[in-house]
């Protein structure tokens, strides 16, 4: 992520009358300058909190993505003629331009919701996911993403980018551990996922031709069609994202790290990974690892 600006809201109330003259309340504890998105990789926008009053029905949509927990109540929520209740814990992945609905119920309900800027890398690890099984998590009983969130919450209050890039990469992966996963075959976006999961190996144009089964020629045009960039730009931008990844949450060497990113050269990792992220692997680490005591 880059270095971002975060205008601190203070807890700002919004109130709002919809058309059926029923009220709701946003609270935006935060809101990102449209100029400092990286649209390549994950970009936090707003971070609120909704309190929707008894009765209320509301219709819903964003242009980006939205990630929202249920805090209480017992909501229902509607969308591609599918009606499900929510219970607290529960969440909701939202891809952007999907209309839903939301009927507040008889008591009065709170969320926490995260929206992010569309990025190729949020379609490759949830949007297939979120196709094949609906939009609705539900809580299992060893799952609680009220203190992920709570934690975002507080370091976008206070203006720590890094940490807040951190943090939802740790949501998002988490998320895509939710989802019980049936592969696809013979699209672009389930071809790029087998990719990026041998990303070890696509180390060369030849290697990633070979694995989508296309000349090198049409490969790179397809890149530049679905993701504007070109496939060796792009794997090299998703090897150093899993290695920050891997440096965040994992204790894995930095020599096994540069190896399972697909780099040979452990120093030659170390440059590249300076270039994109302004500190070494070592310093990265040292000041981000969320094992960290």
């Amino acid at each position: 992520m880059k270095n971002q600006s975060i205008t601190a809201l203070s807890k700002k109330h919004v109130f709002t009358r919809n058309n059926n003259g029923e009220f709701f309340q946003e609270k935006f504890y935060f809101r990102l300058s449209r100029d400092n998105y990286d649209t390549n990789l994950l970009n936090n926008r707003t971070f609120g909190e909704s309190t929707f009053f008894p009765g209320g029905k509301f219709n819903m949509g964003s242009q980006y993505w939205v990630f929202q927990i249920q805090l209480t109540g017992n909501p229902t929520v509607s969308y591609n003629n599918i009606k499900k209740n929510l219970n607290p814990g529960d969440m909701l992945v939202i891809p952007p331009r999907t209309k839903y609905t939301y009927i507040a119920g008889e008591k009065t309900m709170t969320k926490y919701f995260i929206t992010m800027q569309n990025s190729p890398l949020l379609d490759l690890l949830l949007l297939d996911e979120v196709e094949k099984h609906g939009i609705v998590l539900r809580k299992k009983s060893h799952e609680d993403y009220t203190d992920i969130f709570s934690q975002i919450r507080d370091t976008m209050l206070s203006g720590d980018a890094e940490n807040t890039s951190v943090l939802l990469y740790k949501l998002i992966y988490r998320l895509r551990k939710t989802f019980s996963s049936s592969p696809q075959q013979g699209n672009f976006r389930q071809k790029l996922k087998n990719a990026v999961s041998k990303i070890e190996f696509m180390t060369s144009l030849d290697a990633l031709a070979a694995e989508f089964n296309m000349p090198k020629h049409t490969l790179i045009r397809t890149f530049r069609k679905e993701l504007n960039t070109t496939p060796i730009e792009y794997m090299i931008s998703m090897r150093l994202e899993h290695a920050k990844q891997l440096l965040s949450f994992s204790e894995l060497s930095i020599n096994e790290i540069s190896c399972s990113s697909g780099y040979n050269s452990p120093a030659f990792f170390s440059s590249e990974f300076r270039k994109k992220f302004g500190m070494t692997p070592s310093a990265y680490r040292e000041k981000y690892f969320a094992g960290q005591k």
